[in-house]
């Protein structure tokens, strides 16, 4: 059975080198326009469609001397050393975390991506979506790599809160779901 992280996985890694910085934000900023929001699928070394990665995506900046990039809402996984107890080595210890809605750069690895449209949102529904993300719990990662659950079953949670406040229509989703376990071109590891 998962156990729920406390702070979405971020408890003591905040202000250590695990924390990703987030400069891109004030350079691309988040316009008050209507525009595509995505679901990104991305290949692993796993040919299972259940071990894809998924993020929620829309396109950000791009105006005039901005760079183009991406704010993504997703669980990454983090390896972090933790005490094993006195006189013992630190072990690491694979987590997920939320750290928020993040802005990268546009690259390769998103371009390789499938993007399956949830629709066009405009910039209050895309800060409801980030705040709905902030409430949605990580499970902790079970030992010896059983995993039952992954960022797949973080953003259906997600999608269901976004389908339940109206803010996507449950057959878009369920469209999109039925496009994310589609067999994907190429072998972009995420």
């Amino acid at each position: 059975m998962n156990q729920v992280m406390p702070e979405q996985g971020r408890q003591g890694l905040i202000g250590t080198p695990h924390q990703p910085d987030d400069i891109l934000r004030t350079l691309a900023p988040d316009y008050d326009t209507t525009t595509h929001v995505y679901l990104l699928v991305y290949t692993s070394e796993y040919d299972d469609a259940r071990w894809w990665h998924w993020s929620l995506a829309w396109q950000v900046g791009g105006g005039r001397g901005q760079p183009k990039a991406w704010r993504h809402i997703h669980v990454q996984v983090h390896r972090v050393l933790m005490s094993a107890g006195p006189g013992r080595p630190p072990v690491e210890e694979p987590r997920y975390v939320h750290w928020g809605d993040l802005t990268k750069a546009e690259s390769a690895l998103t371009d390789s991506a499938r993007k399956i449209s949830l629709g066009k949102m405009t910039l209050e529904t895309r800060l409801r979506i980030e705040q709905l993300a902030m409430g949605v719990p990580v499970m902790r990662m079970c030992p010896g790599g059983r995993e039952e659950w992954n960022c797949q079953d973080w953003l259906k949670e997600l999608a269901a809160r976004m389908v339940a406040e109206r803010l996507l229509g449950r057959r878009t989703w369920e469209g999109a779901m039925v496009d994310a376990y589609k067999p994907l071109a190429g072998r972009r590891r995420w």
